[in-house]
């Protein structure tokens, strides 16, 4: 069974600044992915339409690839995009070449909605959709992990 989980976060900056943090690579490259886990590569330019590639490596020096595709983009609002498990030659590969469960969808969809809190403060909120019960827990705490990751980054 697949499901979606949403996940509101308060975070100590402007709006422009988190967009910035997920828009940039540059900036990207600080706070994607869990602790522990960095991220040597990222390819993107959000445009809709336009594809990423990002890499995270574990601490084992493991690399997990990613791709996808922006879907909807409003400028420090709203980013859309769908998100896959890939190779380093933008291939779509299944979950189980991770060694994730086979149930895992070919493709999930991220929705990240940014909207102005108190005192120049910007509230997240991050919706991902098609994740299997299976990694149901697990996605939520990978997710608040390298939120940690992007408040430590917004300073």
């Amino acid at each position: 069974m697949w499901n979606e989980f949403s996940i509101v976060r308060d975070f100590n900056a402007p709006r422009k600044s988190v967009w910035q943090a997920w828009t940039n690579p540059l900036n990207v490259k600080k706070w994607w992915w869990p602790e522990s886990y960095t991220a040597p590569y990222i390819s993107m330019d959000v445009q809709v339409w336009w594809r990423f590639l990002y890499c995270m490596r574990s601490p084992e020096w493991v690399d997990y690839w990613s791709t996808g595709t922006y879907n909807e983009i409003i400028d420090n609002e709203k980013l859309v995009y769908e998100d896959a498990f890939a190779d380093e030659k933008w291939n779509i590969v299944s979950a189980t070449y991770y060694d994730m469960p086979d149930d895992y969808p070919a493709e999930t969809i991220i929705t990240v909605r940014l909207r102005d809190n108190w005192d120049d403060k910007t509230q997240l909120i991050l919706t991902h959709e098609w994740i299997p019960d299976s990694m149901h827990d697990n996605t939520i705490l990978s997710w608040n992990s390298s939120f940690d990751k992007l408040e430590r980054s917004l300073k």
